[in-house]
C-alpha cells in the first residue's frame, strides 16, 4: 500500500517474515558479500551491452550545514567541514617550518577535513550495519561490530563487486513535468 495508512506489522511477524526471505547460508557459512555474489565478471560484460547512450549525469548532493540530514536517527549530523591549513596560514608564516624543512620555500598549501556520518549521503551500509535479535548477516554475531570496525562483513569485503547497471526513470518527463 503505497498512500494512506500504513500497517504496523507486530515483532513477531517482521520475525517470521525474515526467517522466511533470508539468504543465511546461501553461499556457505563463511560468506561475507550476499547478492553481491551475483555481481560475476559475465554479469558486467552483460550489464555494459545494455548502455544504449553515453550521456553521463552526476546524482551528487551538496554537503553542507543545511544537508543532506533532515533529522531522523540519533546521532547523524550534516557534514562538518574544517580547514586544518589555508591561506591565512601561509601569510601569517604557520608554514614557514614546513617550508625550511623540505627546502620548498615557494610551496604551501590549504588542506582540510570533513567529519560525517557514513549514512549522510550516499550510503554504502556494509552487511554488518543492521542486526536482529544480535546477529548480522549470514548468522554473524553482532560482537564482531566494535569501535574499530567490522571484523565480519565489513563494506571492504565488497570493494571490487559494487558495480552494475542503473535504470533512470524519469517520472517528471513521464508526468509532462521539466
Amino acid at each position: 500500500m503505497l498512500m494512506g495508512k500504513r500497517k504496523k506489522y507486530t515483532l513477531e511477524e517482521f520475525r517470521r517474515t525474515a526467517l522466511s526471505v533470508r539468504n543465511w547460508g546461501r553461499w556457505g557459512k563463511d560468506d561475507e558479500m550476499g547478492t553481491l555474489n551475483y555481481v560475476t565478471n559475465q554479469s558486467v560484460v552483460e550489464a555494459s551491452k545494455e548502455v544504449k547512450e553515453g550521456r553521463v549525469f552526476s546524482l551528487s548532493l551538496n554537503f553542507g550545514p543545511s544537508g543532506p540530514q533532515r533529522g531522523g536517527f540519533g546521532g547523524r549530523f550534516n557534514p562538518i567541514h574544517l580547514m586544518t591549513a589555508s591561506g591565512a596560514d601561509v601569510i601569517s608564516g604557520a608554514q614557514s617550518r614546513l617550508m625550511k624543512r623540505t627546502y620548498q620555500k615557494d610551496i604551501s598549501y590549504a588542506d582540510d577535513i570533513i567529519i560525517m556520518p557514513l549514512q549522510c549521503a550516499t550510503q554504502w551500509d556494509a552487511l554488518s550495519h543492521i542486526f536482529f535479535e544480535g546477529k548480522m548477516w549470514n548468522g554473524y554475531d553482532a560482537s564482531l561490530v566494535n569501535s574499530s570496525g567490522a571484523l565480519k562483513n565489513d563494506i571492504a569485503k565488497v570493494k571490487d563487486k559494487v558495480v552494475g547497471r542503473g535504470v533512470l526513470l524519469d517520472f517528471p518527463s513521464f508526468k509532462g513535468v521539466e
